[in-house]
């Protein structure tokens, strides 16, 4: 005899409360396809963002109280995957996995696209309700990166951000 696990979180329905959180284990479609092939209940994609993203390596951050470790803290915010890529992966993981709620995390608050207009810049532009900023009218003021309240937007050297590209 199996438990009913299903559950309903702000109008969402879940098979099971079993959630990825948008991490390292959501980095790709291929790892949400395997989480719920092993019977996650859903999955929160890392934030979608329309500029390259390289993450570090070292991942968390230690959390103390004092000496003593308490905790850690996820420091791989944002996908390194394009927005269009989650698109396609996730259409093809819901056909497969309809009663699995995929959540999308995106960074659309608009406080860089205003800092922009409001500088009398037109630097960044909204693409499917995400950030992106038109590297030929960009003067690398850095208004947009004061004022992200995430960190998704960083300044660097011009150059290093092509290399990137």
């Amino acid at each position: 005899m199996y438990s009913n696990l299903s559950t309903a979180y702000l109008g969402i329905k879940f098979p099971n409360p079993f959630i990825l959180a948008s991490a390292p284990p959501t980095a790709t479609g291929d790892m949400v396809r395997r989480a719920f092939e092993a019977g996650w209940g859903g999955a929160v994609v890392k934030t979608l963002i329309n500029e390259p993203v390289h993450n570090l390596p070292n991942r968390f951050a230690v959390i103390r109280n004092g000496n003593r470790i308490t905790g850690f803290e996820n420091l791989e915010l944002l996908s390194e995957q394009s927005p269009d890529q989650w698109y396609q992966d996730i259409a093809t993981i819901k056909a497969d996995f309809p009663h699995c709620p995929i959540i999308g995390s995106i960074m659309g608050c608009g406080v860089c696209h205003i800092a922009c207009r409001d500088g009398g810049y037109q630097a960044i532009r909204w693409n499917h309700r995400l950030p992106e900023i038109d590297q030929a009218t960009c003067t690398a003021c850095s208004l947009c990166s004061q004022v992200c309240p995430s960190g998704a937007i960083s300044m660097g050297c011009r150059n290093e951000r092509k290399k990137r590209t």
